[in-house]
């Protein structure tokens, strides 16, 4: 299903009583076209805004493509001129349509942070997630 409107979502966990707020956004591949593209993203930057803080942001991306689409570089440039810096260092990436350990996508090509260090390792782009590019 495809999401053409921001929606939240609340979920609580049962143990610690503590509340998680997702924000559902639409994609950045729109088959409407680059304008459309555009348009969701500043729906997504005052949806934000809407919600006064933000803790970190997840971007599911189908892990079967090896290089970054033209949106996808669009959105990581709109990201870096609009979300604080601090932000962009809690982003979380998740691949899709792959194995474990089986990706093609190159993770060091997001730069999110710009200090990717070496992925194959300890460090992911938050510094916090342990992952591996083999």
């Amino acid at each position: 299903m495809q999401t053409r409107h921001c929606e939240q979502y609340i979920f609580t966990d049962p143990t610690t009583n503590q509340q998680y707020l997702f924000l559902d956004t639409p994609g950045l591949s729109d088959t409407r076209g680059i304008e459309q593209n555009e348009i969701n993203m500043n729906k997504i930057v005052e949806e934000i805004s809407l919600l006064g803080s933000l803790t970190s942001i997840i971007i599911v991306i189908n892990g079967s493509v090896s290089r970054l689409t033209i949106n996808l570089r669009l959105f990581i440039s709109y990201l870096h001129g609009t979300i604080p810096d601090i932000i962009l260092e809690n982003i979380i990436v998740v691949l899709t349509n792959v194995k474990k350990y089986e990706s093609s996508f190159d993770l060091k090509v997001l730069n999110f942070n710009r200090n990717t260090n070496d992925l194959k390792g300890k460090k992911s782009l938050t510094g916090q997630t342990k992952y591996h590019n083999n």
